[in-house]
């Protein structure tokens, strides 16, 4: 048990597996839902912002998959043994590109939190598309360098930018991840200003509430998912590791989309979409049993009044 605490001591790839294993599923999961109650409810649909949402669990999915895709490769094709493996490159390269990219709409989240915030009054701060060109752009960029220069190869919880490569790793993903978790950290704490200054003496207190604990949500898992990664990968510049950190890596990493998934299922918006869509279920039903009952009105009505000509005509006859 001491030896995940000592320096230099190899973590155990079968503690990795398992980890990976069991958080990994969920954390699949967890996005796939987001992704789809996002385009089966129209109210999440048209909130300014929940779409950002929606591509970081896109990117969440694929992330999850490079570790889950790692384990199950890795004993058929032993990659961990052959730096030019074509599996290992793949994964390597999904890796990066996915990780880059989801860290990328934690910091477009953050900053159209801040843009919001700064002039309320404005609806419309920069146009979506500048959002995707800095995030696909910007990824796919590294990811197509990384994988031109040769970066990609085995590492010790799977395959990505190899440890010969650390300076290349730190520049390529750390040094952006420090600088979005750095930003993001400001925003927090300009938003929570500014929440208080704005909404404390109005009637929407509570709204105010909801909603600040929904952005201190967000925006701190991104810092707590991704604070074991950075400071691993940066200990490793200076040759220092420990197993202990290359677990909660793994853990941490392999459990953000999860993280985000009960984020999103327990808001507000979530909520209130769900209420309106049982809402609509409610009065469709409803409708069809009033359509219903109106439908054996008329029969009936039609029934005695085709009786009633019937009789009448009889009558006449007799």
């Amino acid at each position: 048990m001491t030896e995940i605490f000592q320096q230099g001591a190899p973590p155990s790839d079968a503690v990795l597996d398992l980890i990976y294993l069991v958080c990994c599923p969920f954390s699949l999961f967890g996005s796939l839902f987001i992704m789809i109650t996002f385009g089966s409810f129209k109210r999440l649909r048209t909130v300014d912002g929940l779409h950002f949402v929606f591509f970081q669990a896109f990117c969440d999915f694929f992330f999850t998959m490079r570790f889950l895709l790692g384990v199950l490769v890795k004993d058929r094709d032993q990659y961990t043994t052959h730096d030019n493996s074509v599996s290992c490159i793949a994964i390597g390269m999904l890796g990066q590109f996915f990780a880059q990219a989801t860290i990328g709409w934690n910091m477009m989240i953050s900053v159209k939190i801040f843009l919001t915030f700064w002039n309320p009054m404005k609806l419309s701060h920069v146009r979506p598309l500048y959002y995707h060109l800095w995030v696909w752009v910007t990824c796919g960029g590294m990811a197509i360098a990384a994988l031109a220069l040769g970066y990609y190869g085995p590492t010790v919880d799977g395959c990505w930018i190899s440890k010969n490569h650390e300076v290349a790793r730190f520049m390529m993903f750390m040094f952006p991840l420090s600088i979005y978790m750095l930003a993001s950290i400001l925003i927090l704490i300009f938003v929570i200003y500014k929440l208080g200054t704005i909404l404390s003496h109005s009637s929407l207190v509570e709204k105010e509430h909801r909603f600040r604990k929904q952005i201190i949500a967000y925006i701190g898992i991104f810092i707590l998912a991704w604070m074991p990664p950075l400071l691993l990968r940066t200990l490793e510049l200076f040759k220092i590791s420990y197993p202990i950190l290359v677990y909660l890596d793994a853990a941490s990493s392999s459990s953000q989309a999860l993280a985000n998934a009960i984020v999103w299922v327990t808001s507000n918006t979530f909520c209130q979409a769900i209420r309106n869509a049982e809402r609509r279920s409610v009065i469709i039903e409803r409708q069809s049993i009033l359509t219903s009952g109106s439908g054996k009105i008329i029969n009936v009505t039609n029934t005695y009044a085709s009786a009633a000509r019937k009789l009448g005509t009889n009558e006449e006859w007799q």
